[in-house]
């Protein structure tokens, strides 16, 4: 087992033949460590940067794995036939840019193979970490979750004006894929912050969103991790369609998907 030196970096998961994380077949790299604390976390052994172990009867298993960049790269560069049908890697977490400057020789070698890179992020992140990644990876799918300052800060655990400046610097280099909303209540689905959204999404109407209900497959993770899942339940279809009918009435590119 490789320890944790200057040359090795933990990896939460490495899956392939994804199709909803981006264009193509991508190969999807999950990063530990995030910047914010979403109650509803879909991958709650990805909030911190360390492995994470568990027991399931008696079974012991563990979440991570320390790679160097040699591994790491030979791991990717397998997937080479696969990213023909416009697809490539795609970063993901946790919070994915807060730490891939870390793997900055990485990236810039894949850049160096024309391998299409992006990364599905919330851009809670500070200036230089969202510098190095509007400058070498290709596209950002970026979550819209809490828009209200107060609700932010108390459930996020985020600075909204973070967010919307992170957010302003990578429309203005034209590299937002598309934006992703998860719609939960009564997180993010409540009458302000819906109206926060759509008044949010006409500033960028040449961008597509996506709108999904956040379910709760992650209960046995948290289960194994001895975590308590936040109490919530899931979106009625009626009400993601109504939100979807919004969403087109102010003539913004939305779609439903399923996560």
């Amino acid at each position: 087992m490789i320890e944790e030196t200057s040359d090795s970096y933990l990896i939460g998961n490495i899956q392939r033949f994804c199709l909803q994380d981006g264009p193509g077949i991508r190969t999807t790299v999950f990063l530990k460590g995030c910047s914010i604390r979403c109650p509803w976390c879909a991958n709650p052994e990805n909030l911190d940067n360390k492995i994470v172990h568990y027991q399931t009867g008696s079974k012991p298993g563990a979440y991570g794995k320390y790679y160097t960049i040699d591994q790491l790269r030979e791991v990717l560069l397998h997937d080479i036939p696969f990213y023909s049908s416009g697809g490539g890697i795609t970063w993901s977490g946790g919070e994915a840019l807060l730490t891939l400057p870390k793997l900055g020789r990485l990236v810039l070698d894949l850049k160096e193979y024309g391998i299409n890179q992006g990364a599905e992020t919330s851009v809670f992140v500070s200036d230089e970490q969202l510098e190095f990644a509007a400058e070498n990876l290709d596209w950002f799918i970026v979550d819209i979750k809490i828009l209200q300052p107060e609700g932010c800060l108390k459930f996020l655990k985020g600075d909204i004006k973070q967010y919307i400046r992170n957010v302003e610097k990578l429309a203005d280099k034209k590299k937002i894929l598309c934006f992703r909303v998860p719609l939960v209540e009564p997180y993010t689905y409540n009458d302000e912050n819906l109206t926060l959204i759509i008044g949010f999404l006409k500033k960028y109407q040449q961008i597509p969103v996506e709108i999904f209900k956040v379910h709760r497959l992650a209960e046995k993770k948290y289960n194994i991790l001895g975590r308590r899942m936040d109490s919530y339940t899931e979106l009625s279809d009626e009400k993601l369609e109504k939100f979807y009918e919004r969403l087109k009435k102010n003539n913004i590119d939305v779609e439903i998907i399923q996560m």
